[in-house]
């Protein structure tokens, strides 16, 4: 048989201040004139403006091949150091053959770096079809975005 419950024990001391969390994100320069088209020899297709510290950058670029060749696209972002499970920065897009009645190959890149300004820095989202066709296939047509961090480690597994 059970009693009736008994009172509230008082409350225990606080526990230790706990790790500081994310503080801030920053989303891509919206300013930035929206590309149509990859650029044959590289360049920017994106861009954002952090201040100093340390940030995880995430870049994605939509992409469709309406070329009668094969493309193959790069893209990278200038100054920041790939993390583990980057992602992948490379595409190939199959071309039409020719053909104007098929459909076009499209793909996604997306992928992050690590980059750690000193001061307030602007970084590119730089991609190249490598003289393809290639063009962007999603409005927006890329997005950057920084999470920035107080510190990383990587485990090992």
């Amino acid at each position: 048989m059970k009693g009736d419950k008994g009172d509230t024990g008082e409350t225990g001391p606080q526990g230790p201040e706990g790790p500081s969390g994310v503080s801030n994100v920053w989303l891509m320069d919206y300013t930035f004139p929206q590309v149509s088209e990859v650029p044959d020899a590289g360049g920017a297709i994106a861009r954002i403006n952090v201040p100093a510290g340390n940030f995880l950058v995430f870049a994605n670029a939509s992409f469709s091949n309406p070329g009668a060749a094969e493309a193959h696209v790069e893209c990278l972002i200038p100054g920041g150091v790939p993390g583990p499970s980057a992602g992948n920065r490379f595409v190939t897009l199959g071309g039409t053959g020719g053909n104007p009645s098929e459909l076009y190959d499209t793909a996604t890149i997306a992928f992050h770096v690590i980059v750690v300004p000193d001061a307030q820095q602007t970084f590119n989202l730089e991609c190249s079809d490598n003289g393809g066709e290639v063009t962007m296939a999603s409005v927006p047509k890329s997005t950057v975005t920084a999470l920035e961090f107080d510190s990383a480690s990587v485990i090992q597994g």
